[in-house]
């Protein structure tokens, strides 16, 4: 599963995300913390079949990315 960070710096720091499962990111790589930015998580085609999910999430992030 890819993870997609969209974000502006503000409230960047050097320390990354903990992991709360080690074998989630193997080589150690996660996120860069930011202080007090909220968060949006969003998800689609969770099931077989769901493909319209795909074309809105898509269409989402190239709107969110403009």
């Amino acid at each position: 599963m890819e993870v997609v960070t969209i974000s502006s710096k503000d409230g960047i720091q050097e320390e990354y995300e903990k992991s709360p499962d080690p074998d989630i990111f193997p080589d150690g790589n996660h996120c860069l913390r930011f202080q007090n930015k909220k968060v949006v998580f969003l998800t689609s085609r969770v099931h077989p079949g769901e493909t319209p999910g795909s074309h809105v999430l898509n269409g989402l992030v190239e709107l969110i990315a403009e």
